[in-house]
């Protein structure tokens, strides 16, 4: 099995993982996703159920394929959006399953309304913002390019509404060019809350980078000037690619980054507070 887009969370002592895992097959529309739930005890090490939390299908939306989960816990409620793939339609839209555990997931359905401007919606990050209103970062497809959206709701189940402009830009002549996807948020909260995010360029090759918000994520303060994670060298089988799923404190000083490569390789990387700054 591939696996990718590990979303890691604590539990107390414990640490616990969402994470899309696709079948091999030499035909696309073959390799399907599914959500699975795996545990640790150091952080590092997981052991994956059999059975995945969030299945593919039977609806339409994703019927071939549920990926790329952010796990959120409420009110004492698992909350998990997720991307729903359709091989028919050759369409992904960005969905929501709800439950008292992650072994009791019940799907929501559709979270965005439809635009025709925002296409293909995946991969999101949500936070809180200081009015206690919540505020969503989504990638979408636009000009054959990836970019960040921005969608805001009062309530964790919406109605989300779609803001009329993008979290932050590509820039021409760097690293970041052409693709933008978000990442985790850390120091949520915080005068500086910090997202990791990942940019690429039309090659593609995909890069870790970070960018400080102000509190209601409403302006950039300062952004990376070059990438924080670069994969390794691509083997025969590999792509050029470093993403970034989730991320947690290991420690009062030390983020734990959890993120892949190649689409194929779970990896972690252990950042001191002081680090991103000095990027």
């Amino acid at each position: 099995m591939y696996v990718l887009s590990p979303f890691v969370f604590r539990e107390g002592s414990a640490f616990r993982i969402l994470v899309r895992v696709v079948n091999r097959s030499e035909r696309p529309e073959e390799k399907v996703a599914r959500v699975h739930y795996a545990s640790s005890g150091d952080g590092l090490t997981f052991r994956m159920e059999d059975e995945p939390v969030i299945p593919a299908g039977p609806e339409a939306d994703d019927h071939d394929g549920a990926e790329d989960p952010t796990r959120l816990h409420l009110d004492g409620r698992e909350i998990v959006f997720y991307s729903g793939w359709n091989q028919a339609s050759k369409e992904g839209r960005l969905l929501r399953a709800s439950g008292s555990s992650v072994h009791s997931l019940v799907k929501d359905g559709r979270v965005l309304p439809e635009s025709d401007r925002y296409r293909a919606t995946k991969e999101p990050s949500v936070v809180q913002r200081p009015d206690d209103s919540w505020r969503m970062f989504f990638e979408y497809a636009a000009e054959e390019a990836s970019r960040i959206g921005v969608a805001d709701a009062l309530t964790i189940g919406g109605p989300w509404h779609l803001a009329d402009r993008d979290a932050f830009e590509a820039r021409p002549g760097s690293w970041d060019d052409w693709h933008l996807s978000p990442g985790p948020v850390v120091f949520e909260g915080s005068d500086r809350p910090l997202m990791f995010y990942n940019g690429g360029t039309n090659v593609p090759a995909w890069r870790i980078g970070w960018v400080e918000f102000d509190p209601a994520f409403e302006n950039v303060f300062a952004r990376s000037a070059q990438p924080l994670v670069v994969p390794p060298p691509a083997g025969a089988e590999d792509t050029d690619i470093s993403f970034a799923a989730s991320a947690v404190m290991g420690g009062e000083a030390e983020i734990w980054l959890y993120y892949s490569v190649s689409d194929r390789m779970l990896m972690r990387a252990r950042i001191g507070v002081g680090d991103t700054a000095a990027a």
